[in-house]
């Protein structure tokens, strides 16, 4: 029997995404266990570059792309569902019963109903410069001459506001004809668990971190490095650095959109980062946790990873 695996199409009619399973000899009987062999199958090739353009009509989850030579590169996610927030069971197995876990509560059920482009890794400080570079401002720029950042541009940018994020997005939209913005912090989370409940991708326990989060560190580190990915291919989704989304702040999840949009209104003077930073220890270091900032803030341990929408 040849190894099945799922891709999965747009249909052209409806629009719908459609799961299509593919390499499959056998009884219908048998075709539940050949879907779990298919999903367990759909490991991101963590390790590998960018590919070339997807084959029309059919794209696997965990694809590698770069829409042009000075874009981040980004990696397909796949649409599914996942339960948002921080429980009270991870509170007291962390020990971390405080503000940021009563934020994210009640847990939420999300529908993430179409696939999405995520990057691969925070936005380096080289793309970022190639932003500011072409389009001739300077936002935070000057902040990276610190040496304990040192000379190299796969460091992720640093000193970046809100703002600053949402024009490296346009940037990104109107050099490629496609849609580039910030992840609403459900689209973000379901990317960082990508698939897990525990606490960190990982695990519960935080002395694995080193293997996959740059953490309690004197300053970013380059992206990627030897830290590894979670399931879906993402580097560095927690530490190295906050990453800035698009919602606005709410002081709980209580009537959050279920469809794991940008959730306006609330405050939007402050602005939701994800993931903790080089800085932090075991409490922040969790795929739930979510802290506000007010969006003019930069700070040295602040940068951002962008979506692009699945055209």
């Amino acid at each position: 029997m040849r190894v099945p695996s799922i891709g999965y199409r747009r249909d052209n009619d409806t629009g719908d995404t459609v799961f299509c399973l593919r390499h499959w000899r056998g009884s219908s009987s048998l075709l539940t266990a050949a879907l779990a062999i298919c999903w367990s199958l759909i490991a991101p090739a963590a390790a590998a570059g960018p590919s070339d353009a997807p084959a029309p009509g059919m794209v696997a989850p965990g694809t590698v792309v770069q829409d042009c030579a000075v874009c981040p590169e980004m990696v397909l996610i796949p649409p599914g569902t996942f339960s948002m927030g921080v429980s009270e069971e991870e509170s007291l197995r962390e020990t971390t019963e405080r503000e940021y876990d009563q934020a994210a509560r009640p847990i939420q059920p999300i529908t993430i109903a179409r696939p999405f482009w995520f990057g691969r890794f925070p936005v380096t400080r080289g793309e970022y410069k190639q932003f500011l570079s072409e389009t001739n401002t300077s936002a935070g720029a000057t902040a990276w001459s610190s040496p304990r950042f040192g000379p190299d541009d796969r460091h992720p940018a640093v000193f970046v506001a809100h703002r600053d994020a949402v024009a490296y997005a346009a940037w990104l939209s109107a050099k490629t004809g496609l849609t580039y913005r910030l992840p609403s912090e459900a689209e973000w989370e379901y990317a960082a668990r990508a698939t897990t409940t525990t606490a960190r991708y990982w695990g519960y326990d935080f002395s694995d971190a080193r293997r996959f989060a740059w953490v309690a560190a004197p300053a970013t580190a380059p992206v990627g490095g030897d830290r590894q990915p979670n399931p879906f291919g993402l580097f560095d989704m927690l530490g190295n650095v906050w990453q800035w989304t698009a919602d606005c702040w709410h002081p709980n999840y209580q009537g959050r959109p279920l469809d794991a949009s940008v959730w306006q209104g609330g405050n939007c003077t402050r602005r939701m980062l994800r993931g903790g930073s080089w800085k932090e220890g075991p409490g922040d270091i969790r795929a739930g946790v979510r802290y506000r900032l007010d969006a003019t803030g930069r700070f040295d341990d602040v940068g951002f990873r962008v979506l692009r929408e699945q055209n």
